[in-house]
C-alpha cells in the first residue's frame, strides 16, 4: 500500500468524527458571541428600565449558554484526543520507520 493511500484510508475511518468535531467547533464559535450580546442587552434593556427580573433572566440564559459551550469544548477535546490516539496507533510505527530511514 502506498503512503498516500494508507494515510487516506486511516483518515477515511475517522471522517465521521472529524465532521462531528467540525459541528461542535461551529456551535462553539457561535456561542463565543454570547458575552458580547449579554452586555449589549444589559446596556440596552436593563440600565434603562432598572428591571432586576430582566437582568436575572439575561444572566441565567448567558450562564446556561456558557455552560453549554464549556461542555461542548470538553467533548470536542476528548474526541480529538481519541482521534489522535487512533491515528498514532495505526500510523505510529510507519511514521517512525519512515523518519529513521529518512535520517539515515
Amino acid at each position: 500500500m502506498t503512503k498516500k493511500s494508507e494515510l487516506g484510508a486511516v483518515l477515511a475511518t475517522c471522517r465521521g468524527t472529524f465532521v462531528m468535531t467540525a459541528l461542535f467547533s461551529s456551535v462553539i464559535n457561535l456561542l463565543m458571541v454570547v458575552p458580547s450580546l449579554y452586555m449589549m442587552q444589559v446596556y440596552d434593556r436593563v440600565l434603562h428600565s432598572h428591571s432586576q427580573a430582566t437582568l436575572f433572566m439575561l444572566t441565567l440564559i448567558t450562564v446556561g449558554l456558557l455552560g453549554t459551550m464549556s461542555l461542548l469544548e470538553v467533548f470536542r477535546s476528548r474526541i480529538l484526543v481519541r482521534i489522535g490516539g487512533r491515528l498514532d496507533q495505526r500510523l505510529g510505527e510507519r511514521v517512525l520507520a519512515a523518519q529513521f530511514s529518512g535520517s539515515l
